[in-house]
């Protein structure tokens, strides 16, 4: 696109999905970022809404229906985690101004550095993939660990 000037520019939305994109993390982070900012991470709110039949409960906690926004900021679980990572500070400010996990990842990729970007991506991975080991593998590690995780996992 081009401006009355003749100088190129992005819209707001092409410029949130760059910097989604330009933060210091591992593809597969990004990818899961992505995937949850497009509306299509398989929560079991989302499976049941295109007809799936699976519980609501989140896998983890079972006191909550499980969509995007519990995963990564309700449960217990997560809240133990983003402590454990350092994060507490950049993440808790933000679930207060904001209703949709979307929302969140887009103003942390757009208003942080790509190193704590790319820290909160690797935690969102590390979250996802507990949640995913305690479904289909009845494993699940504390929060406290996965974010521990998470950060060693974003020094590498």
């Amino acid at each position: 696109m081009m401006n009355v000037t003749g100088k190129a520019y992005m819209s707001f939305q092409q410029r949130d999905w760059g910097s989604l994109w330009a933060i210091r993390s591992p593809p597969k982070a990004k990818h899961l970022l992505w995937r949850i900012a497009k509306g299509c991470l398989p929560t079991r709110m989302r499976l049941q809404e295109k007809r799936v039949s699976c519980p609501l409960l989140c896998p983890l906690c079972n006191q909550h229906n499980e969509d995007d926004w519990h995963v990564l900021f309700g449960c217990a679980t997560s809240s133990q985690a983003r402590q454990s990572a350092c994060l507490e500070q950049v993440i808790l400010p933000r679930l207060q101004r904001f209703s949709s996990a979307t929302d969140v990842i887009f103003d942390i990729c757009s208003n942080e550095s790509q190193e704590t970007a790319g820290s909160f991506a690797m935690l969102v991975w590390v979250l996802w993939n507990n949640r995913n080991n305690c479904v289909w593998n009845d494993m699940n590690e504390s929060g406290s660990c996965l974010g521990i995780k998470a950060r060693h996992l974003w020094a590498e």
